[in-house]
């Protein structure tokens, strides 16, 4: 009896999550629609640690800037003529998005309620740091227990029939990807690289490799790890180091995931703050069928941004006895739980590791969606 009601329960949890995969790609959003949300979420969420710091506070800000939009282009003239634009971005330039950096001189706070207040400006905050999210016959399979728990083996059945279904394209911002790794040679599409603005998202720092190798792994060429859906093709999009990413750069990034159209966007990096940047573009990929996904945040908290926006499903981390993992966010923006702690997958240096993180527990569920 127990067993059967257990699969029973299997069955409606999987009905569930695939309509919530689906469905947005078949609903279609006007663009009033849309601004209600916004303007709903935006009140609701628009208290930030910024904005209750000291007047010249900069702590968690990139060298004291500002990202500021336009309402018009023609504004720009304006805007240089009295601060120092940096970090341009032809993608971001699109959108009348720019960044300025003040002087040590200058009171942040007070210049940021000047500019938000100009009849020039529709949008400013400040420029955030995100962080990351760390924390078959190949030769560590017996090691990777989240894909039997997973049922992954099972779905490996019927790859030849699934094939059509299970190639996705992820886009993956985060820190790059090691693409000449042998086991995500050919697993990768041409990317961006918003830190050097060209097309070369080499990983320098590891947690990108890392990631992709948890979704797309080649599997059975005696190689290292089983990525879970090795059909799968990353779209890799270096937005950050060692040190994390800008949410210049990561709206730069996200600007030109959505641009590509793939069928999912992951990000493994977050922060507490909440960004209305950030979420227009996410309503704009939610609105395109575009399925976003995020780590909830390893800081036992409540669940970081983007995580926490409506439209982007937050995944939080469980361990080998499907325990929720200590270090995992949670809250009632948690939408799922998957295997986050021990995950094997490859890294920068050609090899293989041990990982732990809500950035693996929610690349696993995502792919695992999308391959059954």
């Amino acid at each position: 009896m127990k067993n059967k009601l257990k699969k029973t329960l299997a069955s409606v949890l999987l009905a569930v999550l695939l309509l919530l995969l689906f469905s947005i790609s078949a609903e279609a959003y006007d663009q009033e629609m849309l601004d209600r949300k916004l303007s709903s979420f935006s009140k609701e969420n628009r208290t930030s640690a910024f904005l209750s710091a000291a007047d010249n506070e900069t702590t968690g800000i990139h060298d004291r800037q500002i990202i500021v939009k336009l309402k018009n282009r023609q504004f720009a003239a304006a805007l240089a003529k009295s601060y120092r634009i940096k970090n341009k971005s032809a993608i971001l330039q699109k959108e009348n998005i720019y960044t300025i950096e003040l002087p040590h001189t200058a009171n942040y706070q007070a210049v940021l309620e000047r500019i938000r207040n100009s009849s020039l400006v529709e949008t400013a905050e400040p420029n955030f740091t995100l962080t990351a999210f760390s924390k078959p016959n190949d030769k560590l399979y017996a090691r990777q227990w989240s894909l039997p728990r997973m049922g992954m083996p099972r779905a490996w059945d019927n790859l030849q029939t699934a094939k059509k279904h299970s190639k996705v394209t992820v886009a993956v911002l985060d820190s790059g990807v090691n693409y000449r790794h042998p086991d995500l040679k050919g697993q990768t599409l041409t990317g961006y690289d918003t830190l050097e603005k060209d097309a070369d998202p080499m990983d320098r720092h590891g947690h990108g490799t890392k990631v992709s190798g948890v979704i797309a792994a080649k599997s059975n060429n005696l190689t290292g790890v089983a990525g879970i859906n090795p059909c799968a093709k990353i779209l890799p999009i270096r937005i950050g180091s060692t040190t994390g990413a800008t949410l210049f750069d990561f709206l730069d990034g996200l600007k030109y995931a959505i641009s590509q159209k793939p069928d999912i966007i992951n990000i493994s990096m977050g922060s507490t703050n909440y960004s209305q940047f950030v979420y227009e573009m996410i309503l704009t990929a939610y609105s395109k069928g575009i399925l976003v996904i995020a780590a909830s945040g390893n800081e036992h908290m409540k669940v970081s941004y983007p995580a926490a926006y409506p439209e982007v499903l937050a995944v939080g981390s469980t361990n080998e006895k499907d325990r929720v993992s200590d270090f995992s966010n949670y809250g009632p923006r948690l939408d799922l739980t998957a295997p986050g702690e021990n995950i094997w997958t490859t890294n920068r240096t050609g090899s293989f590791e041990s990982v732990n993180g809500t950035s693996f527990s929610a690349l696993q569920l995502v792919e695992w969606l999308h391959f059954y």
